[in-house]
């Protein structure tokens, strides 16, 4: 396996979005705009700034994201969570706190026993995340 690609539609914001996932979370960001296109002409100016595919390369993982999805078949992050797992609780909270700040806390960080603690949250972009610790002793 080469690791997790996740791809997110938008509707009109996939440039911001992929932007604080970068501030949040570090990686390589790239992203092409429409107008970048040789077809661009082709499209009114109100797409020409869309993104047309933008990519967000981690460590073991890709988030792509798109504005280019028919309207009509967007629903704002209903199809979709993000997991991510951290080595520490202290990670855990700390970027629990900054992502969601901004979006709607739907379970702050709990643990349910000594060894796990997991929250979930929607950001200000629609994406449900649930963060997630668990120290496995063996």
């Amino acid at each position: 396996m080469n690791g997790l690609q996740v791809y997110l539609n938008f509707n009109g914001n996939c440039k911001e979005a992929l932007q604080f996932y970068h501030a949040e979370l570090g990686g390589s960001l790239s992203i092409q705009v429409l107008a970048d296109q040789k077809e661009s002409s082709q499209f009114p100016d109100q797409f020409r700034e869309k993104v047309v595919q933008g990519k967000l390369v981690l460590d073991t993982w890709t988030i792509f994201g798109t504005d280019l999805l028919d309207e009509k078949i967007y629903i704002k992050g209903t199809n979709i969570s993000l997991l991510l797992s951290f080595q520490s609780k202290a990670e855990l909270l700390e970027r629990y706190q900054s992502m969601s700040k901004h979006g709607t806390q739907h379970a702050p960080p709990h643990s349910p026993d000594e060894q796990t603690c997991v929250g979930s949250f929607t950001d200000p972009y629609g994406v449900q995340w649930i963060l997630q610790y668990h120290n496995f002793v063996l």
